[in-house]
C-alpha cells in the first residue's frame, strides 16, 4: 500500500517584514507546507506575484477566513 502524504494548507495574512519573512521560510524550508493563499491589505497583486509566484492572493483578508478548507 502506497503511503501518500497530505501537505498542510497554509492561509497566511499580513506580508509586512515579519509575514514576507514568514512566507520565504514556510516555501524553501518547510516540507509538507503548501502556500495556498495570502493576503495584506496594502500589497498589490502584481508586486506580491512577481517576488513570490503565482499564489493566490487579495488584498481583502478575510477573503483567506471564507476558503471551506481551511480550519480557522
Amino acid at each position: 500500500m502506497m503511503n501518500k502524504k497530505k501537505s498542510l494548507q497554509i492561509g497566511l495574512i499580513g506580508l509586512g517584514r515579519m509575514g514576507r519573512t514568514h512566507l520565504r521560510h514556510l516555501i524553501s524550508q518547510v516540507k509538507g507546507v503548501n502556500v495556498a493563499a495570502v493576503a495584506d491589505l496594502v500589497c498589490r497583486k502584481e508586486d506580491f506575484n512577481n517576488e513570490f509566484g503565482e499564489i493566490p492572493s487579495s488584498m481583502m483578508p478575510q477573503k483567506i477566513l471564507e476558503i471551506p478548507r481551511f480550519i480557522v
